[in-house]
């Protein structure tokens, strides 16, 4: 699924996928950030909501981008992470792009049962020859 990485420079992508809120993210690129309507370039784009989850309980959708939590603005996905590890039990407030247009979306968030998800950052070298036919 493509949808949950985040390609940060050649070969080098960014993965997150939270039980806890119950979506995959990834970061902008400024060309996703046009694309979705997002002004200032910064945001994380959901890219699945986890069925029955929080995020899915209250509406948030695959498509829309995170821009800030509890008026803490995101720039990334580390940034949505810890923001989330911050937040105990309870509602916080999503500031989302949705169809080029600001919304504001509140989560019920459980209270953390495991261990906070960790972004994982992974290089690979991709080469010509890994493109041929052997």
């Amino acid at each position: 699924n493509f949808g949950e990485f985040n390609f940060n420079g050649p070969g080098a992508f960014t993965m997150f996928s939270g039980t806890r809120l119950g979506i995959s993210a990834e970061s902008l690129t400024d060309q996703l950030a046009q694309f979705f309507g997002v002004k200032d370039g910064h945001g994380v784009l959901v890219a699945q909501v986890n069925e029955n989850s929080p995020a899915a309980k209250a509406g948030l959708q695959a498509g829309d981008v995170i821009i800030a939590v509890d008026n803490e603005k995101i720039d990334s996905v580390s940034a949505l992470v810890q923001a989330l590890n911050k937040k105990e039990a309870g509602t916080m407030t999503l500031k989302i792009i949705r169809n080029h247009a600001e919304q504001t979306v509140n989560v019920t968030l459980e209270k953390r049962t495991t261990t906070p998800p960790a972004v994982r950052r992974q290089t690979t070298s991709l080469t010509s020859s890994a493109f041929t036919a052997a």
